[in-house]
């Protein structure tokens, strides 16, 4: 395991799938307790993709599944497709299976994507009315502050469903900062998605990015080196509007992902 911290981020490196998910695990516990002590609760973001799965099935069991205060612990997610909450594809549907459903996770501690309601704009509205509701947020420019969300890297530079040809895409933020929740339309994949805005995202104490893969070097590098040019354009590499206003990002990558990105950290260190 390697880390290094790049000005206001940390970035540790993984040697494989099982040390990242352990180390994305004792991350979520060690928050958890803190959370808990201090709130008498713990919300967390999941992400999609593949990359988390070995994340929630390590969660679901052993130390974890004991020690965890499990019914203290609310769960939403970051981003969704457009597909039934069963589907294959469905975000949900894959931590229900490694994760929730194992930990027979209570209803009212799930906070979904309400996919069946049909319309992506009510789907959208409805999302945001359940976090507004949970966190009390009264005022329009108010905003969520997670205790922690688990982020993915997409190879063109997309983080939840960010995407650099979404419409509405994320220059959403500067058009409607009190907006929280968008159903973009993403031309290349032609379907619709879900997604916390970076107004949502960027209010949270901490934010972790699971990248894993040799598929993700070249993007990982592009995102992390964001110093200047054209590696710094956030429409053409949504992560990289993961900025924290007050809180902690944190990058845990396997040795994979990590091919050029200890160049890029240790030119934005110096």
């Amino acid at each position: 395991m390697n880390s290094m911290t790049m000005a206001k981020d940390t970035l540790t490196i993984a040697e494989n799938d099982e040390d990242l998910a352990r180390m994305a695990a004792d991350k979520f516990y060690q928050l958890a307790q803190v959370a808990i002590k201090r709130s008498s609760k713990f919300t967390v973001v999941l992400s999609g993709g593949h990359t988390p799965s070995g994340l929630f099935s390590l969660l679901s069991r052993g130390r974890f599944k004991k020690e965890v205060p499990w019914n203290q612990v609310y769960f939403f997610w970051g981003d969704e497709r457009n597909v039934s909450p069963d589907s294959s594809e469905s975000n949900f549907r894959l931590a229900w299976e490694t994760m929730l459903a194992p930990l027979a996770i209570s209803n009212k501690n799930i906070h979904r994507f309400r996919t069946e309601l049909g319309s992506p704009n009510r789907i959208a509205e409805d999302y945001e009315s359940q976090i507004r509701s949970f966190f009390g947020l009264k005022e329009p420019r108010q905003g969520p502050r997670f205790d922690l969300v688990f982020l993915g890297l997409g190879e063109d530079g997309h983080t939840a469903s960010l995407f650099p040809d979404g419409k509405p895409g994320i220059s959403i933020s500067q058009e409607d900062p009190d907006r929280l929740v968008i159903a973009p339309w993403v031309p290349h994949l032609r379907e619709f998605r879900f997604s916390l805005t970076p107004t949502a995202l960027n209010q949270s104490d901490h934010l972790i990015f699971l990248v894993a893969g040799v598929q993700k070097a070249e993007i990982l590098d592009k995102v992390i080196c964001r110093g200047s040019g054209d590696n710094a354009s956030t429409e053409k590499y949504p992560a990289q509007i993961i900025r924290p206003v007050d809180g902690e990002l944190i990058w845990l990558v396997d040795s994979h992902a990590a091919k050029y990105a200890t160049k890029s950290s240790e030119r934005r260190a110096s």
